[in-house]
């Protein structure tokens, strides 16, 4: 759901405002849905990977459009503690003590999804703090290893 609504409702209304934005999908076993998604130019469906940090690493913007589900929001965490400056939903963000706008930025519908996207991806000092905060919440708050099954060593590697 999170990818489908993401693709149809929010990309689309951030390309509107920055032509050639473009949206790259990894994560384990991507529905039919999704495959069909890919076009290869500006919605890429990557799937599952070998290594998520040359992902990560090249993604000005991390997007968690979730609209349903429960359970530790793992992707919400891992981003941020990539240092990655991160929008996600009301319900992407539950259950978590980051601060919004301050930690990650928190937009629910796809006009505010889509403002909040274009904002970061148009304010790099915006979207650098963003990162920074995140990243030094998350690392103090949550317990690495039972969250991405490594050491916050690794997690701290360059």
């Amino acid at each position: 759901d999170a990818v489908t609504y993401f693709v149809r409702e929010v990309l689309p209304r951030v390309q509107a405002r920055i032509p050639g934005a473009r949206f790259t999908m990894v994560g384990v076993r991507p529905g039919e849905a999704v495959r069909r998604l890919h076009n290869g130019n500006d919605v890429v469906v990557a799937g599952s990977v070998p290594d998520l940090e040359p992902y990560y690493r090249r993604a000005p913007l991390v997007v968690v459009p979730m609209r349903l589900g429960g359970g530790t929001r793992i992707k919400v965490l891992e981003a941020l503690a990539h240092g990655k400056a991160l929008v996600t939903t009301s319900i992407g963000a539950e259950g978590l003590s980051l601060a919004r706008g301050e930690a990650l930025e928190i937009a629910d519908g796809a006009d505010a999804f889509a403002a909040a996207c274009i904002r970061l991806l148009g304010d790099p000092e915006a979207r650098r703090r963003l990162a920074e905060n995140g990243r030094r919440q998350v690392l103090e708050r949550y317990e690495w290893e039972a969250v991405l099954g490594r050491s916050v060593s690794d997690v701290l590697a360059p």
